[in-house]
């Protein structure tokens, strides 16, 4: 596109509708114009804006190109950011309608928890400027909104568990506000910017809570207890019922341009979910003459409730998890079906990724890629809300910068890394593909690659590490889905735990097992999950390293069916098998150690380098963490032989396998323990405490099981003759 001067020609004669329901401000409308402006202006370009009411969506826009003029058509203020985006970028297609695949494209912000110990208790609500500073920071928020702008996102979901007596007066309860009145104003003031400021972007706001958690200060007034560091109740009074409606109602009025993202949770009963939402939540969401977004969080929600939400109220999204509280497969949880076409549109909640991903560098824009493109053909998902990789202890990351350094937050002493600086891309990749999925695969690479590579200041840097997310992006994923041993907030996949061999072989039977999290509510599965499909990149180069290009199954065989098989004699080639998968496992990473440290060399910026530097020892950590995996799989399947079979043979092979995964295990220790301060950004938990003493133990477990498995007992015949046999036990 050529370089001209700007010209605005936009007039506003009325606010116009969001894709998502709820009227937009007229002082909105001209702020977005305005950012829009900014966009072309700063670029050095200039485009004439052009509202029209023909592209059938709000945030679609047209570039036309009149007479040498650039023209950027849309419905409204918001796709006029867009259009101006595209136009800076060079990605218009001159004279067609372009708008993205999902209405509602979000990511997290946690506003709450408290540093208790050596964990963060998430459910602790309050905030102020002292707790949270970044959250006050103005040049570091506007930054970081700049940052889901450029990436299209729309939505910031801000997670609080009560957040209220935070952010409003509440004259009537007096007792449940702790801040002092200049607190209050200015936590009032900024929350006002910052949703200000997102609507000025195009991106709206909705503040999550947990019903039915209560300020601290009212918990014997309204007879709560004390949960997960909040103040809540099982049985909502008449009382506690008031209370709700008052607080939401002065949200709604004191903020503009707000919704709500609200969680069951697991303290509400089932039983009171219907009368709760329809008296409380709606009722106030309907009072305000605004119709808000209200998306609504399938955890713990009463299935029968479920169907009587489309009468209730009519602006309301549904959500639930990708792969509930894990991040296994592109493939999402099968329960996203039961809200085909129920409400008004369904968003997907990316949750797992901060635990499962954590704490090492991740974003690959082929499984990304893939996951997106998952939810879109699906049909009726129309937004998605993707956590960071770093949520509870945002901004920052875990990584170690200095050798004393610990804990969360206010904890760390010295310099950190902005998770933003470090792994924005995570953001970027799913943005783009959130706008947009149909695009090539090539296309995909060269794009990415040039992205790195300006970031790196290297072309082949930018090379090696788009190698290195691609080689990289399966790993932690297959590691969880392999196994299946656990999922939840409360651990990093390439921490191992819950990885011993006994829970191994329990947590799977067979691959055509009916999933327990199918027949019972979310929330309410005991932390058990089951395998999906793994990523068409790892399966093709599977069916490839295994010979087997017929191959169509892309779950793997259970560690215990497949010892089944192999009792017998048998052998698989209908299924992938759990050794065969580690084995991949283990060549990613050592792939990925390659690529990482031919990248470090190719590069001669020394700020660039030690980056650099830390995608080596996080490939380091994938190495290590896939061998010691494989050793305890090896063990798992030999030890069902071995209970099968009663072949005592097989025990010496068993025991390397599981003294390996110690000494495997121990190095992975050693190594994070100058890497990274923590294994994720909640627990508190790290390799050189928790994972190696579950290691050991494991180790100490299977070696008593063995010796009295190979213990000779007696046993005394009818003939009176006497036998000598090995003692299988469990």
């Amino acid at each position: 596109m050529t370089r001209m001067g700007f010209l605005l020609m936009a007039t506003l004669l009325c606010a116009l509708s969001a894709a998502t329901g709820g009227r937009v401000p007229a002082r909105a409308e001209e702020t977005r114009i305005e950012y829009a402006k900014s966009l072309v202006e700063a670029a050095g370009r200039v485009a004439e804006f052009r509202l029209v009411e023909a592209l059938d969506h709000p945030e679609a826009f047209r570039i036309q190109v009149e007479k040498g003029r650039t023209v950027i058509e849309a419905d409204s203020s918001a796709g006029l950011i867009y259009g101006a985006q595209a136009a800076v970028r060079n990605e218009a297609l001159a004279g067609q309608v372009q708008k993205p695949d999902f209405d509602i494209r979000g990511t997290t912000l946690w506003l709450g928890g408290a540093v208790r110990g050596r964990r963060i208790a998430p459910y602790h609500s309050g905030f102020n400027s002292r707790t949270l500073p970044w959250f006050f920071d103005r040049p570091f928020m506007t930054r970081y909104l700049d940052k889901l702008a450029s990436a299209r996102f729309n939505t910031l979901f801000l997670w609080a568990s009560h957040p209220f007596p935070y952010l409003l007066d509440l004259p009537e309860y007096p007792g449940a506000i702790k801040l002092g009145p200049d607190q209050l104003r200015q936590n009032q003031a900024q929350f006002r910017w910052l949703v200000s400021e997102c609507g000025r972007r195009n991106i709206r706001a909705l503040l999550h809570f947990y019903n039915i958690h209560l300020p601290d200060g009212l918990r014997e007034q309204f007879g709560a207890r004390a949960s997960w560091g909040a103040s809540a109740v099982k049985n909502p009074s008449p009382e506690i019922a008031k209370y709700y409606r008052y607080v939401l109602g002065r949200y709604f009025r004191a903020f503009d341009h707000v919704g709500l993202y609200i969680c069951p949770g697991e303290t509400l009963a089932t039983s009171r979910q219907l009368e709760w939402f329809r008296d409380v939540i709606f009722k106030a969401a309907r009072e305000s003459g605004k119709s808000p977004l209200l998306i609504i969080r399938d955890w713990t929600l009463n299935m029968n409730f479920r169907e009587q939400i489309p009468k209730l109220y009519e602006n309301c999204y549904s959500e639930l998890k990708h792969n509930d509280e894990s991040f296994t497969s592109p493939v999402p949880d099968r329960r996203h079906k039961q809200w085909r076409d129920l409400l008004k549109g369904h968003v997907v909640n990316l949750h797992g990724p901060p635990m499962d991903l954590q704490p090492m560098r991740w974003a690959s824009p082929v499984l990304i890629h893939e996951t997106v493109t998952n939810w879109r053909d699906m049909g009726y998902v129309k937004g998605a809300e993707i956590y960071a990789l770093s949520c509870f202890d945002w901004p920052y990351t875990q990584d170690k910068l200095a050798a004393d350094q610990f804990g969360y937050r206010e904890q760390v002493q010295g310099s950190k890394l902005l998770w933003i600086d470090r792994s924005g891309i995570y953001l970027d990749v799913f943005g783009r593909y959130l706008w947009k999925t149909a695009r090539t695969q090539e296309g995909e690479r060269g794009y990415w690659e040039q992205y790195l590579a300006e970031k790196f200041h290297s072309p082949e840097v930018g090379r090696r590490l788009y190698h290195w997310y691609v080689v990289t992006g399966p790993i932690s994923p297959g590691m969880q889905n392999l196994t299946a041993t656990k999922f939840g907030n409360f651990w990093a996949t390439v921490m191992l735990q819950n990885q011993n061999v006994d829970q191994i072989l329990k947590a799977r039977k067979r691959i055509d097992d009916v999933p327990i999290t199918l027949t019972r509510e979310t929330g309410r599965t005991r932390q058990i999950y089951y395998s999906q499909p793994v990523d068409q990149y790892f399966f093709q180069r599977y069916k490839k390293r295994s010979g087997l290009p017929e191959l169509t199954a892309r779950i793997s065989m259970p560690v215990a069916q497949y010892a089944e098989v192999l009792s017998t004699g048998g052998r698989v080639t209908d299924a992938m098998i759990p050794d065969k998968v580690c084995d991949l496992l283990c060549e990613l990473a050592d792939e990925a150690l390659k690529s990482a440290r031919a990248a470090q060399a190719a590069s001669t910026d020394p700020g660039v380098k030690e980056e650099l530097g830390r995608f080596v020892t996080d490939s380091e950590m994938y190495v290590l963490a896939t061998r010691a995996l494989r050793h305890k799989v090896c063990a798992a399947i030999l030890k069902a032989r071995m209970l099968r079979t009663r072949d005592a043979a097989l025990a010496r092979a068993f025991l390397r396998h599981m003294e390996q995964s110690v000494a495997v295990y121990e190095d992975l220790a050693q190594l994070t323990d100058l890497t990274y301060r923590n294994a994720n950004d909640l627990m508190g938990r790290h390799w050189k405490r928790e994972g190696l003493a579950e290691f050991r133990k494991d180790l100490a477990t299977q070696r008593a099981w063995l010796a009295a498995f190979q213990k000779p007992t007696s046993v005394t015949l009818p003939n009176g003759v006497i036998r000598i046999e090995a003692e299988a036990m469990a």
